[in-house]
């Protein structure tokens, strides 16, 4: 067997939108620096069975309890007016009666579309949230750079992302 002749995977540089705007229309945040890292996680509890030495034993089986993605990123250049309506946590189009301590981000459709946009890679997060502090350094004399990272859950009918662009 002869491995076959491939090339790096180059995305291109990945501009960040979001959906803080009126009538939840994109707006851009800004540009990586370094690039996105995109965790995939997949959700697993074993099964065990007497038939593999019980629960001290190794598991038989593993359920699939769903998947989630985290995006995280550094911006070194980034709208200031965008990243602050980030900083709640939860949609500025959110209903205000729905805002609140113990609000449900989810159900209150206070999430973040995240659409990440370069010449060879697109992911459009439907449903979005930001679990992590967002950071802002070095504050001074040089340039400031962003650091956030968004939380995607599958939405319902199962989607996680589409390449969606509009």
């Amino acid at each position: 067997m002869t491995a076959p002749n491939i090339c790096a995977v180059v995305a291109g540089p990945c501009e960040v939108w979001v959906d803080t705007g009126t009538s939840r229309a994109l707006e851009f945040l800004g540009w990586s620096l370094g690039g996105i890292n995109i965790e995939e996680l997949a959700y697993h509890s074993p099964i065990h069975s007497d038939e593999n030495g019980g629960v001290q034993g190794p598991p038989v089986d593993f359920q699939l309890f769903g998947h989630q993605h985290r995006i995280s990123m550094e911006l070194s250049k980034f709208q200031e007016s965008v990243l602050a309506k980030l900083d709640p946590r939860y949609n500025p189009e959110t209903t205000a009666g729905s805002v609140g301590v113990g609000m449900l981000l989810g159900c209150a459709t206070a999430t973040f579309r995240l659409l990440l946009k370069a010449p060879n890679f697109v992911r459009n997060y439907l449903a979005t949230v930001i679990l992590e502090p967002i950071e802002l350094a070095p504050v001074g004399s040089q340039a400031s750079r962003a650091r956030i990272a968004f939380t995607a859950n599958v939405v319902t009918g199962g989607t996680l992302w589409d390449t969606t662009t509009t």
